[in-house]
């Protein structure tokens, strides 16, 4: 391991003459440790600081060092490979089985939790009530809202671990799915959609649409006018859902990680 003194505001670089040495680029001794031993990948840096093992290699490639590495090494290569090996043969049942049954009943990350609190507003969703978001949802509601979900559940919490600049195509992904992101999180909740109270035009719901209702009152006259926009509004919202849901589907290749 390499060792470092000062003295005299010189710096005094002594390296280890091993053939297992290492200069400060590669990996550290102590980073060994930060793997589990169960996972394979406590082996996987024993091979990075011993044999500095390249990071990459081209297809076919690693067979030919696993051989050349091993013949090399024969005894160190059977307690960091063959040993691990036939721990990890062993193991990985257990480990499937406990991370199957803990994904299955704990985590989840089969299931889609639509955030209601966050995403259910506007004159639809009664404001006033208690548990107001908690009721029945339709099928074209649920596929909606829980797409956008998925796409909101994406830029939170996995964007950060894609490059977005790697290529003119996932750079033209990243734009759209984070106008989408902002239309569904920023935008939609804020269109205008106040459906009009005809008690507010002095018209009593009661008589709203019986016989008896004067539908040359001034105030049913604008009542209706109002209601009338409001519908074209409903129609031309529903529309643009349907419009930014296909544009989200056509680029759902790009939302993994």
């Amino acid at each position: 391991m390499a060792n470092t003194q000062k003295t005299n505001s010189t710096t005094t670089v002594k390296t280890k003459s091993s053939p297992w040495s290492y200069s400060d680029d590669k990996m550290k001794f102590k980073d060994i440790f930060k793997s589990s031993l169960w996972d394979g990948g406590f082996f996987s840096r024993c091979k990075h600081y011993f044999y500095n093992m390249p990071e990459a290699l081209g297809w076919g490639e690693w067979s030919k060092w696993d051989k050349k590495t091993k013949k090399e090494h024969p005894i160190s290569w059977f307690f960091l490979d063959t040993i691990p090996d036939f721990m990890h043969d062993c193991w990985r049942p257990i480990k499937d089985t406990y991370y199957n049954l803990k994904c299955k009943y704990i985590i989840k990350y089969h299931h889609v939790k639509i955030d209601v609190d966050r995403f259910f507003v506007g004159n639809e969703w009664n404001v006033n009530k208690p548990l107001r978001n908690y009721h029945w949802l339709d099928s074209d509601t649920k596929m909606l809202f829980a797409n956008f979900q998925i796409l909101v559940d994406f830029v939170e919490k996995e964007e950060d671990m894609v490059d977005w600049q790697a290529t003119p195509h996932h750079q033209t992904a990243y734009e759209e799915f984070m106008e989408l992101y902002n239309w569904w999180t920023k935008e939609r909740p804020n269109r205008p959609d106040e459906c009009p109270d005809a008690t507010d035009y002095g018209i009593n719901r009661e008589e709203l649409f019986g016989p008896n209702v004067d539908r040359k009152n001034p105030g049913y006259i604008q009542w209706s006018k109002d209601i009338d926009e409001y519908h074209q509004n409903e129609e031309a919202y529903t529309n643009e859902d349907t419009e930014m849901l296909i544009r989200l589907i056509t680029i759902r290749q790009y939302l993994w990680t």
